[in-house]
């Protein structure tokens, strides 16, 4: 019960004689976190937690410009990944009109060998048409892939 107690006491945590309450000070501010558990109440205390505010800033822009950098491609690099996604789009393109083929024989094979079967001539109609909504969306894809190059 004593513990229960002494854990609902508040407590000063204002105490920068401790050198980790003020280096736990200067890290969340120099991240711009500022739980608010601590917070310098001295002139000189505010002007150098100003100044590691701003040198926070200037530290998380100048990671986040070099990462920027390191990401994106050279001219070179941009070149071969359009190149790579000009081919990779045309074989898919390919793959697709072998389907679009397939189905329309299907679908004519059994419009001649069964015209009786409505369903079964409604079943591949739709996959035929599904297979060339696919087709023309892709080679929509590609003209517009090549235009922005």
């Amino acid at each position: 019960m004593k513990e229960l107690e002494m854990g609902e006491e508040p407590q000063n945590v204002q105490d920068f004689t401790s050198m980790w309450n003020a280096v736990w000070n200067a890290v969340i501010t120099l991240f711009s976190t500022g739980y608010g558990d601590l917070y310098p109440r001295t002139f000189y205390g505010r002007i150098v937690a100003m100044a590691l505010c701003f040198w926070g800033v200037l530290i998380t822009s100048l990671l986040v410009v070099s990462v920027t950098n390191m990401l994106v491609f050279t001219q070179n690099e941009e070149r071969a990944y359009s190149l790579l996604m000009r081919l990779h789009h045309k074989m898919k393109l390919k793959k697709l009109a072998v389907e679009v083929l397939q189905a329309a024989f299907i679908h004519r094979n059994t419009k001649k060998n069964d015209p009786t079967n409505r369903p079964l001539i409604l079943l591949h109609f739709r996959m035929f048409r599904s297979h060339m909504i696919s087709f023309r969306k892709t080679a929509h894809l590609i003209r517009t892939f090549d235009r922005e190059q």
